[in-house]
């Protein structure tokens, strides 16, 4: 996801999203950039008692909400599960549980232990082989530098200033997302007027996270940042690039557009439960428009996101 805003969830993830679990160690001093993750490095631990497939941690800017990340894109959950989980953030003193950003199978999964749709997020993919003629990337004169893991916070302040505090990123947030793939690339433009996080597994790369200063937009600063993210991942013989962003994201959209994106079939889901209030049975519609925050990671869907004013950011 973007953000200027222009996740994954994720977003992971991703891609949303991914993506990534929000909420995690502090960062190795050593893995600051186009790294591979150290030997022995881990997410967080899936819940006990079951399989590996979800995590639950906490909202980074609300101690009262959970996080469930899903990583894998198409895990099988069952009622079970998700009743674990849910009895678990009660115990946990959560008031709700929101998930990461989840492709279709895993959001019906979701949505059946009474879930409700808090967002839908489109899905979007790059070729990066020259021969399948993706868009050139637009000139930029911003020069794109390291961002290094001493800046997380600054670059959460942006974060937060694109997402809002409800969906934008803190520090651990920001570390969290560069340790999501095998190898990523962190990049800033001005001291921090905007920032970005890519990360390539296998074959794939993934624009996990994207945010510009409100006060900053419409100045090229993200065209310079996909534009850096994907010639790495040229550079790295990625074969293809996925990011997602809201469905009426429209300057998000335009931006990915600009950069030979093309929207696929999939819309991704970011759910919530509410755990004050007596469960619902089977899915819900819509409730809000939730957040532009989910990117794609290697490993599935997480929150990261993109934001947009509908015009060049």
């Amino acid at each position: 996801m973007t953000g200027d805003m222009t996740g994954d969830m994720t977003g992971a993830t991703t891609t949303g999203a991914t993506t990534t679990g929000r909420c995690a160690r502090r960062l190795p001093s050593t893995t600051v950039n186009d790294t591979r993750r150290r030997r022995g490095a881990s997410d967080r631990s899936p819940l006990p008692g079951l399989r590996p497939t979800m995590r639950l941690e906490t909202w980074p800017t609300d101690p009262t909400v959970g996080h469930l990340v899903v990583p894998e894109h198409d895990a099988l959950l069952d009622g079970r599960e998700l009743e674990a989980v849910l009895d678990r953030a009660r115990a946990r003193g959560y008031t709700s549980v929101r998930t990461s950003a989840l492709f279709p199978s895993v959001a019906d999964a979701v949505l059946a232990a009474g879930f409700v749709v808090t967002d839908s997020l489109a899905l979007l993919r790059v070729g990066l082989d020259p021969r399948d003629g993706s868009a050139v990337a637009p000139a930029t004169t911003h020069r794109v530098r390291r961002l290094w893991a001493a800046q997380h916070g600054a670059a959460a302040e942006v974060d937060q200033l694109a997402f809002g505090p409800v969906w934008g990123y803190d520090a651990r947030s920001v570390a969290a997302t560069r340790r999501a793939t095998p190898a990523h690339r962190a990049r800033r433009v001005g001291r921090i007027d905007g920032y970005a996080i890519a990360g390539v597994g296998g074959t794939t790369g993934y624009l996990q996270r994207l945010a510009v200063r409100p006060d900053r937009r419409r100045r090229g600063i993200a065209d310079a940042l996909v534009a850096d993210a994907l010639a790495w991942m040229r550079s790295r013989g990625v074969s293809s690039a996925l990011v997602n962003t809201g469905v009426d994201n429209v300057a998000a959209l335009r931006l990915y557009e600009r950069h030979g994106f093309r929207e696929l079939p999939d819309r991704l889901t970011v759910a919530e439960a509410s755990l004050t209030e007596t469960p619902t049975t089977g899915p819900a519609g819509p409730t809000t428009t939730g957040p532009t925050e989910t990117g794609v990671t290697a490993t599935g869907v997480t929150a990261t996101g993109t934001s947009g004013d509908g015009g060049r950011s």
